[in-house]
This record gives structure tokens, C-alpha cells and sequence, in this order.
């Protein structure tokens, strides 16, 4: 159509009236193709300048790079639209630097986040729980922002430590009241122990802290016998007969005033020979006069020294040759040489 009014120019020449004419028709051939084409004014809002521009359909790329305005790299463009689908508005959100200082190097980054953490997220650069971060995640930056990141790791470390060992105290009746005897000697054990340690920024900070202990030797503690009267020695207890106030069993069938008795001692793994577990409380007899698993109570007449419940479960010459009647079980040789030579009370409770 506006081909079509300059052909009618060019024909009527120097006519000035066909010339006001011909304008006139151009003009309105003009404003008839731009309100075909659906013209639009957009709001292009630039930091803190809004500009307005006429356009015809254009993407807001385009419009943009019309009116001359380049986006950089970072920087954030939005389009809004008319309800019938048009362009409204386009703003544009310029990007700043903030400077992140991580792992000894600094990087810079051009971002329209508004806080450290909006930064860092949108930068791809990842934070552990514990890594210190200055300024605080939640604060606000701007242009010009310095971001310190502080790596926390930890480092674990293993060591063996000496576990010492205690002492046991264990009553007995063989020796004076208020005298020790070490009966077995103690032996420190051994553990692993496994620390940790915090990090910073591959320093350590502050001192290491156990996390774990495994005990890998177990220590023996000391074993000391402690004098006490009417304590008893033997392990073995018979419930059905009790013992009276004054020492004696509350009920047996008969007694052996003055029995001479020594004590002895097994080695580790040997047995007896009635087949029974040696404990101190087994003792030797002559199984002829005394057959094995005959159940005894044995104490001094004066009743300080308490041996205690016994079961006859071995022999030996001295008892068979009758040098011996009774040859009294102890957990150690020391025990048993302590014991000595004793004459003692038997009740048998059978």
C-alpha cells in the first residue's frame, strides 16, 4: 500500500494540492499498518532507569539489542506480558561482583543472589555443615562483598594406651586379722584408642578428642588375701546345712577333734582323683576310712580359722600312711604353705 502512494506522488508531479493529498494517504496508510501489526509500548526498566519503546511483536532479546542494550554475563532479565498476551515490561537486574576466598585462591563472581548462601548456590561452589563462612550464610552482600570460606575436616589418629590394673581383696580366715598376702601378681592390659581431630583449613584446631577405645589386652588385676577370722577358704557352699552363731554346723552326724591336716596345691589343668574340679574346698583323705564325695566342715576348735565346707575328692601317700588325715586344697602354693601343719575339727555331715 505505501509502494502504491508513492507511484500517485511521483505522477501528479509539482501539483501541490495532489501533493498535500498524496501525504495525507501516506500518513494514513502509515498509522493503518503499524495498528495492524498490533503495536506495542514497552517498559524497559534498566537499574534505576525505566525507558519507554515502541515496538511491533519483538521478543525482548530484540528489543533490547534495538534500543542498544547489552546484557552482560550474570545479569538477570524478566519479561512481563499484558493480559492479552503483549510485552509489558522488561527489567533488567544487573549483576555485581562478590569475591569468594576458599582453599588459598580467590574467585570472582557476578551474581544478582542477595545473600552468601544464594551466592554460593548459584556460583556451584558447595559448603560442608561445618565450614565457616564469613560473612554468616543467611547475610545480605553487595557489590564488592568478600566471601571467606574456612574448611572444617577432621582427621582420625590411633595409639595404644596401658590399661593398669586393680587390686582384688579376698578374706581370708588363713591369715591374722588386718595381715596381707599377694596371692597373684596384677598385669596391665592394652587398648587402642582412636582420636580425632578438627581441621581448619587443613590446621588443626584445639586438641584431639577420643571417639572410640577397643581393649585389646585385658589386664589382670592383683590378687591380695586379707586376714579377717571366721573368713571362709573354701568355694564350696552346701545350702541345707547351716552354720550356728558359734561356728559349728547347725547339724552333722559326727566329729574329728584335733585332725592334722596340711594344704597342698594343683597345678594348672591337673585333676583329682575322684574326677572332681579342683577348688579350694576338695581335700585328700584315705579313701579306705573316708570314701570320696563325703561332705565335711572344717574349722579350728577356737573357731578363727575357718577352711569351710569340704567334700572328700582326692588322695595321697601321707594320708594312706597315716602321717596325715586331711590334706586341705588352696588356689596357690603360697596359701598352702601358709596353712602349714594344723590340727583342726571335722564334722562330717553325712
Amino acid at each position: 500500500m505505501i509502494q502504491n502512494a508513492r507511484m500517485i506522488i511521483k505522477r501528479v508531479g509539482q501539483s501541490s494540492r495532489a501533493l498535500f493529498c498524496a501525504s495525507l494517504l501516506l500518513a494514513l496508510l502509515i498509522v493503518s499498518t503499524l495498528v495492524t501489526a498490533k503495536t506495542d509500548v514497552v517498559l524497559v526498566s534498566d537499574s534505576s532507569r525505566t525507558t519507554a519503546v515502541l515496538c511491533v511483536g519483538s521478543a525482548p532479546e530484540s528489543i533490547l539489542q534495538k534500543q542498544g542494550i547489552s546484557v552482560g554475563p550474570g545479569d538477570l532479565v524478566t519479561a512481563k506480558s499484558h493480559a492479552a498476551g503483549g510485552l509489558q515490561k522488561i527489567t533488567i537486574q544487573r549483576a555485581f561482583p562478590v569475591a569468594v576466598q576458599a582453599e588459598g585462591g580467590e574467585t570472582v563472581v557476578w551474581t544478582t543472589a542477595s545473600t552468601v548462601r544464594s551466592v554460593l548456590e548459584a556460583a556451584g561452589i558447595p559448603l560442608g555443615e561445618e565450614d565457616v563462612v564469613a560473612p554468616a550464610r543467611g547475610e545480605l552482600v553487595e557489590d564488592g562483598t568478600v566471601i571467606s570460606i574456612s574448611r572444617v575436616t577432621y582427621a582420625e589418629a590411633q595409639h595404644t594406651e596401658e590399661v593398669p590394673y586393680g587390686t582384688q581383696y579376698e578374706e581370708t580366715s588363713l591369715l591374722g586379722p588386718g595381715r596381707t598376702q599377694l596371692q597373684s601378681e596384677g598385669q596391665n592390659g592394652e587398648k587402642l584408642v582412636t582420636t580425632r581431630t578438627r581441621l581448619v583449613d587443613g590446621t588443626p584446631e584445639g586438641e584431639p578428642q577420643v571417639v572410640a577405645e577397643e581393649i585389646t589386652v585385658e589386664p589382670v588385676d592383683e590378687v591380695v588375701l586379707k586376714g579377717k577370722e571366721r573368713a571362709m577358704v573354701s568355694t564350696l557352699r552346701f545350702g541345707d546345712v547351716p552354720i550356728g552363731d558359734d561356728g559349728i554346723p547347725l547339724s552333722y552326724s559326727r566329729v574329728m577333734k584335733g585332725a592334722i591336716t596340711t594344704g597342698y596345691s594343683v597345678k594348672p589343668g591337673q585333676g583329682t582323683a575322684s574326677g572332681r574340679k579342683p577348688v579350694p574346698g576338695i581335700v585328700a583323705v584315705d579313701p579306705s576310712k573316708i570314701p570320696y564325695g563325703t561332705r565335711m566342715y572344717i574349722v579350728s576348735s577356737d573357731g578363727s580359722f575357718v577352711y569351710g565346707y569340704a567334700v572328700a575328692g582326692e588322695t595321697g601317700s601321707a594320708m594312706k600312711e597315716g602321717r596325715v588325715d586331711f590334706d586341705l586344697l588352696y588356689a596357690t602354693y603360697a596359701q598352702s604353705c601358709a596353712h602349714g601343719k594344723r590340727a583342726l575339727d571335722v564334722y562330717f555331715l553325712d
